[in-house]
């Protein structure tokens, strides 16, 4: 995966970068926004293109784009996408004026990047719901955790499903496979 950036002029010209694997997306946005309409630096992030939000972070950080560009997060059906869900998203499927008009709901990278870091410190997640997590990434599944923990498998699904929707996602196991996705390398 590699930062889309235009091949005339330098870096601090450019106005608009495309964080995605799509290279129809990349045509498509460069018709849509052209270098001569854009009024202030775009950044256009498609989630469904990276793994994990972790890849985002990484891609948004390594990119060092500055306070200048503003972020616009486009909406898929991956787990990335449900993840940033809570922002303002836009929809592949909008008309070209839509997508011109809602360019007003951007973020700016500092925002993003908080509330990336926010999702993976599940700070939204409660006491107990944090703890049966704990457990569910070191055990590294709801068998063995709910044995280790002394509790129902039902109960862990349970809580595992509401810990889900905090994070909007669809499902326990949709949750489960974020924190095996996302924490993969953690050993807490």
């Amino acid at each position: 995966m590699r930062l889309e950036k235009e091949k005339y002029g330098d870096p601090e010209s450019m106005k608009l970068l495309v964080f995605s694997n799509n290279a129809y997306l990349h045509i498509a946005c460069k018709a849509i926004f052209p270098h001569s309409t854009l009024s202030q630096h775009l950044a256009i992030l498609d989630p469904s293109s990276y793994p994990s939000l972790r890849a985002i972070r990484t891609a948004i950080v390594e990119s060092e784009i500055t306070q200048d560009y503003r972020i616009l997060i486009l909406s898929g059906n991956d787990l990335c996408s449900r993840l940033l869900s809570e922002l303002s998203t836009l929809s592949l499927k909008e008309s070209i004026n839509n997508i011109k008009q809602l360019t007003a709901v951007i973020y700016q990278p500092e925002s993003l990047l908080r509330y990336i870091a926010q999702h993976l410190s599940l700070t939204k997640l409660t006491r107990e719901e944090l703890h049966l997590t704990y457990a569910i990434r070191r055990e590294k599944t709801i068998k063995r955790a709910a044995s280790k923990l002394n509790i129902n498998e039902k109960k862990l699904y349970h809580h595992a499903g509401t810990a889900a929707s905090r994070l909007h996602l669809r499902s326990g196991k949709e949750f489960i496979y974020f924190l095996h996705k996302e924490f993969i390398y953690s050993t807490s």
